[in-house]
Parts: C-alpha cells; structure tokens; sequence
C-alpha cells in the first residue's frame, strides 16, 4: 500500500469522505511518492539509454521516445 493509499484509508477509518485539506494532502503524497519513483528509476537506467544514445545514434531511433515508453511502462507495473 502506497503512502497515499494508507493516509486515505486512515481519514477515512471513522468515516467515508475526506475533506478538501486531507484529499489535498493525499495528492501530494502521491506526486512525492511518484518523483521519488521516477527518480530513483532515472538513476538505475539512465546509463542504458546514454549507452543506447551512443551506439545508435546514425540509425534515427529516437532515445527520448525510448525512455518516456519504458518509465511509463515501469510506473503501471509492466516492466
């Protein structure tokens, strides 16, 4: 359970809705949680892409494109 995930779970114990400061807060521990997330994949994989960058350079495969569908592969679960 995400950090997010277990804030919400404890406003909402005694009743089902949470107010405009809990939801607030429930969203930015979420985006925390997903920059730390990105971060931390960023610095386990951005080694492979430079050397990806490097050797494939003259073949017009586009490295950017590459990261953005792996990290968004990463971050739902598939890879």
């Amino acid at each position: 359970m995400s950090k997010a995930e277990k804030f919400i779970q404890d406003c909402t114990r005694n009743n089902c809705w949470l107010i405009k400061n809990e939801a607030l807060e429930a969203v930015e521990i979420a985006r925390e949680e997903a920059i730390k997330e990105v971060c931390e994949w960023i610095k386990n994989n951005i080694y492979t892409y430079v050397w990806y960058e490097f050797t494939h350079h003259e073949k017009g495969i586009e490295t950017d494109e590459l990261i953005v569908e792996d990290l968004k592969k990463h971050l739902e679960g598939k890879k």
